[in-house]
């Protein structure tokens, strides 16, 4: 039987793996123009072939990881995303990884950019107290580059 979910509840995964298909963006040649202005069918494709290359876990979690992705980069599209991506550049892109990672997903719609950015900032203030051991403890991984 075939393991289907929700579509208009997409499941959480964890932020490492949605950091997978971001490294492979943040490797390409055009990974400020592709978040700033949207990616090509045939980038998020090539972009979807290194993910499934390099991700270890099971069918249905991957393709969670990959419509999370897809809703991610669709976001950066949103004014006030973008331009908070242009104030912070890439140190911005691994605390949106983590909102996306967790926040409610619905694959038609795209997450809810306000509650997304409420989110993000949210997280921010509270990185913006700790010291960095303390992130880790709590599972944050930052992207490698």
């Amino acid at each position: 039987m075939a393991n289907m979910f929700d579509l208009t509840d997409v499941p959480m995964v964890a932020p490492e793996d949605l950091a997978i298909p971001m490294r492979q963006l943040i490797r390409g040649e055009r990974a400020a123009l592709a978040v700033l202005y949207g990616t090509g069918e045939a980038d998020v494709r090539l972009i979807e072939a290194a993910f499934w290359q390099e991700f270890n876990g099971n069918t249905a979690a991957g393709v969670a990881v990959l419509l999370r992705f897809r809703g991610l980069i669709s976001l950066f599209a949103v004014r006030r995303l973008r331009d908070r991506l242009l104030e912070k550049g890439h140190a911005l892109i691994g605390p949106a990884v983590a909102v996306a990672a967790g926040m409610r997903l619905n694959a038609k719609w795209g997450f809810n950019p306000n509650t997304f950015l409420w989110a993000l900032a949210a997280l921010e203030a509270r990185d913006a107290g700790e010291p960095a051991a303390a992130r880790l403890e709590h599972g944050e991984q930052r992207l490698a580059a």
